[in-house]
């Protein structure tokens, strides 16, 4: 059993210190239902909500929501269940709010259930699935699904015609990471333009492929937390993509840069990105375009073909799932490296 205490506000309990509730007693019954929220705020606005469907159950009456008749309403109402949750970070949750907006002007939101069936969403997915990245069309399927899935569960429909939409598989494409040599020249160019953030974006780059972490993460790291020999990531006020922080080794690579700018107090960089000037550096040199996250995948090359395992170089990157995911993504090596381990092949 759970521990209950008592709010100031009147039919608002508390679990356990977490999760809040409504009780409500009617003819001698008490009545407690979770308001599925450990923020005290969000209870406020859920609690009458609840206690008038209780009595209303109380009485023996059939509550539905008719916000949910059409799909316009599912989608307002899973937009502002992502606008609630406690769990995600701002920018997943500013996504997925996005992603709301697509499904509304891409779907007659207007529409009863009788109206949006299987074969309106077989059109819709057919458009979307061309018409969007693969990742983000997969990612407005799911969004679909869970809106969908409140027309059920409010008694609307009886299955979701969403889940038959099969999910575009990803082609994963080969990633040519620049050579150690192609880098130094890339860095050596950014550093020759003489322009106000060329140094400063020129280190940021390095930074970034030397220690494998997420420009967002190197945009929010202080000086406090560089040491002399290990990098502590901690991702800022909003915390790391996972909400876990990491030490990193400070790599020999690295050091030299790291004692140049070293700082008492305040942010490591003032820029937030140093994309245009690597995107130029790579059309002066003639090479193809790198994303500043490309810099982190660099990082990963440069452990796996120096011999360090997936779970160690997965670490250093912020995966949990020990290595899984870096065997899978990261685990390609460099044009000159495969070329060097087919000659140990024999026929």
């Amino acid at each position: 059993m759970g521990q209950w205490s008592a709010t100031r506000i009147t039919n608002l309990l508390r679990r356990n210190g977490t999760v809040y509730y409504a009780r409500i007693k009617i003819d001698g019954v008490s009545y407690r239902r979770s308001l599925k929220t450990t923020k005290l705020d969000v209870a406020r606005v859920k609690l009458p909500v609840v206690i008038s469907q209780i009595k209303s159950e109380a009485a023996g009456e059939v509550v539905v929501d008719k916000s949910l008749n059409t799909l316009g309403g599912c989608i307002a109402s899973w937009v502002q269940h992502q606008q609630q949750r406690p769990d995600i970070k701002d920018s997943t949750r500013d996504y997925w709010i996005r992603c709301g907006k697509i499904l509304c002007q891409t779907l007659p939101c207007d529409g009863l259930p009788a109206m949006v069936g299987d074969s309106v969403l077989r059109e819709w997915w057919s458009a979307t699935a061309t018409r969007f990245h693969t990742t983000y069309a997969n990612n407005l399927l799911s969004a679909l699904v869970a809106v969908m899935e409140l027309q059920v569960e409010a008694g609307y429909r009886k299955r979701n015609p969403a889940r038959k939409l099969k999910r575009v598989k990803a082609i994963q494409k080969v990633r040519r990471m620049p050579s150690p040599e192609e880098f130094s020249a890339l860095i050596a160019d950014v550093r020759a333009q003489n322009k106000r953030f060329s140094l400063e974006s020129a280190d940021f780059m390095e930074w970034v492929a030397y220690s494998g972490m997420r420009p967002s993460e190197l945009v929010e790291m202080l000086w406090t937390d560089v040491g002399t020999d290990r990098l502590t990531v901690r991702g800022g006020a909003t915390g790391t993509k996972n909400r876990k922080e990491r030490v990193i080794p400070l790599m020999a690579a690295l050091r030299g840069i790291v004692e140049r700018r070293r700082q008492d107090a305040g942010p490591v960089f003032h820029i937030k990105t140093p994309r245009i000037a690597l995107r130029n550096a790579c059309d002066r040199l003639g090479m193809d375009h790198l994303r500043v996250y490309d810099l982190r995948h660099f990082f990963a090359t440069s452990c796996i073909e120096s011999g360090v395992n997936f779970a160690q170089t997965g670490l250093w990157l912020g995966h949990s799932d020990g290595g899984v995911l870096c065997a899978r993504v990261y685990g390609w090596t460099r044009d000159a490296a495969g070329m060097e381990e087919a000659k140990k092949v024999q026929f």
